[in-house]
């Protein structure tokens, strides 16, 4: 008996199986992915090209056309923004401002963390801060608040007076109030002069009362003889010493202690005037104190005749190896000038002034103020 043509095997029907299932899978790939006769439509590109050029063009103009004058301390964001200042740059201005932060003169503006020297280049000219605002270095003391109730007049010593005593004078409760603080902490008047550094007390009512200020003196009581008592008697209080007059004070080597004696400098300002000098390395003239932080100019006027400065006392750093803390830390140099003399460290050699020029790190002006501090090798 002949065996059947069309019998497979086991094994050949699934080889048919699976090269069917094959052509199949490949008919239906080259159906789904077979990409359709894409006809190019000349009309439709021109109606495209007619509607952009219909559109009105966004031409932004460049920060130095849109400048006008501004003053930096009451500037909006989007003000800031509007004049060509980066958004992180206008934020920073905004963030010193919420903190109490003022400018009074446009390089101060300068100092603003991020802001770019040649832009602010650009700008110095329209930064417009009225001078009127700013009479003097730092913001004068809070006035006080007018009374309603007419002054009355008495002879009074503020060592003792009582709270009802001060605000029947006039004294504002609040200004009554610091007065009493003062005391109950320990501190006392020993002269009328003493009231002005009372926070909110104003010259024009220290006048009013200046002539009925009364202060005892604290005597020292007398004591048998032969008794140990009297022997070196102090009072209750330490007695502020004076410096004295006719006699030079070296504030390049004046300590705390000293300053504090000299006419209207307290501890306060003592504590300021040398910290200040810590952070420059020392003063080359003695018009730098007057830049002491809230130092005001009529007391720097009275203390200007007993100054005396010896230049050769102050530090001094090279400025093409001095690592960048040390050039960063020093007040007449901003963050973005550090960051330029590091380049230039790296390029050019900065050995002497025209070197400065040379790079524009510093205006000329700018230079001659911290060129004492620099020592080229």
């Amino acid at each position: 008996m002949k065996t059947p043509i069309l019998i497979y095997n086991k094994n050949e029907r699934w080889g048919i199986l699976t090269l069917v299932m094959l052509n199949l899978v490949s008919f239906l790939i080259s159906f789904t992915f077979s990409s359709p006769d894409y006809q190019f439509d000349e009309q439709k590109l021109l109606a495209f090209q007619e509607s952009v050029n219909s559109q009105p063009s966004q031409k932004t103009s460049s920060p130095i056309d849109s400048l006008y004058t501004f003053n930096p301390n009451t500037a909006s964001y989007e003000s800031l923004l509007a004049l060509g200042f980066s958004q992180r740059v206008a934020k920073n201005i905004i963030k010193y401002r919420s903190k109490g932060g003022r400018f009074y003169n446009a390089q101060s503006v300068r100092k603003i963390y991020g802001m770019d020297s040649v832009f602010f280049e650009k700008i110095a000219s329209f930064i417009d801060i009225p001078q009127q605002v700013f009479s003097t270095k730092y913001p004068q003391k809070r006035k006080a608040k007018q009374v309603s109730i007419p002054l009355k007049s008495f002879p009074f010593d503020p060592n003792t007076a009582t709270q009802a005593q001060l605000l029947s004078l006039g004294f504002s409760k609040r200004l009554a109030q610091n007065i009493i603080n003062y005391r109950s902490k320990g501190g006392h008047f020993y002269k009328p002069e003493s009231l002005k550094k009372i926070y909110g007390m104003t010259d024009e009512f220290y006048a009013a009362i200046s002539s009925n200020i009364r202060i005892k003196k604290q005597g020292i009581s007398a004591k048998p003889k032969g008794s140990s008592l009297d022997k070196s008697p102090k009072s209750d209080k330490p007695i502020h010493q004076v410096w004295p007059k006719g006699k030079k004070l070296a504030i390049n080597t004046a300590t705390v202690e000293d300053w504090d004696k000299l006419p209207g400098i307290g501890r306060y300002y003592a504590k300021n005037i040398v910290r200040l000098r810590e952070r420059l390395g020392g003063f080359y003239a003695v018009r730098q104190v007057a830049e002491a932080y809230r130092l005001p100019d009529s007391t720097f006027q009275k203390i200007v005749p007993f100054l005396q400065v010896d230049p050769s006392k102050i530090k001094k750093f090279n400025p093409q190896t001095a690592d960048f803390k040390t050039i960063n830390r020093h007040p007449y140099i901003t963050y973005e000038q550090t960051k330029q003399i590091m380049r230039a460290q790296k390029g050019i050699h900065l050995r002497a002034k025209d070197d400065f020029l040379v790079v524009k790190i510093f205006t000329e002006e700018e230079l001659e103020r911290v060129l004492p501090y620099f020592v080229f090798e």
